[in-house]
């Protein structure tokens, strides 16, 4: 069994290493070009693949730049829109402020004015009582 699975070992390594000649033999009649045309050609396939590859980085540079161009113009429109909503809030803050400290101050005086209003009021309804009851005891 052994001489079987040698036989058909070394037949196929017989036909792969014949077919691999034949192959050869077929590419080096076949080809269109000699040796150093065929290096010439790959080397100007290769600076034209070059040549594209960078045009193409370029152009992706070229979109990269844009894109941050604009994305840098909207953050800084972002930016000056925060800017000013941040300055008319805090005038508007001073104001609130302003008209709060007023309406105390009136409130203060208008509260005081009661007071001595009620005072003076006390005061007469006090000295009328007296008078009433000075006259009712009499």
């Amino acid at each position: 069994m052994s001489n079987r699975n040698n036989g058909q070992v070394s037949s196929f390594f017989a036909g792969f290493f014949a077919g691999g000649l034949v192959g050869a033999v077929v590419a080096l009649l076949a080809a269109p070009r000699s040796g150093t045309e065929t290096r010439g050609q790959i080397r100007a396939k290769g600076l034209e693949l070059r040549d594209r590859a960078e045009g193409a980085a370029d152009e992706v540079l070229t979109t990269v730049e844009a894109a941050t161009a604009d994305v840098t113009s909207r953050v800084e429109g972002l930016w000056a829109q925060l800017e000013e909503g941040r300055k008319n809030l805090t005038e508007t803050v001073q104001e609130v402020k302003k008209v709060v400290a007023e309406a105390a101050e009136e409130i203060t005086t208008t509260a005081a004015e009661a007071i001595e209003e009620t005072k003076k009021t006390a005061k007469a309804a006090v000295e009328e009582t007296k008078k009433a009851a000075a006259e009712a005891a009499k």
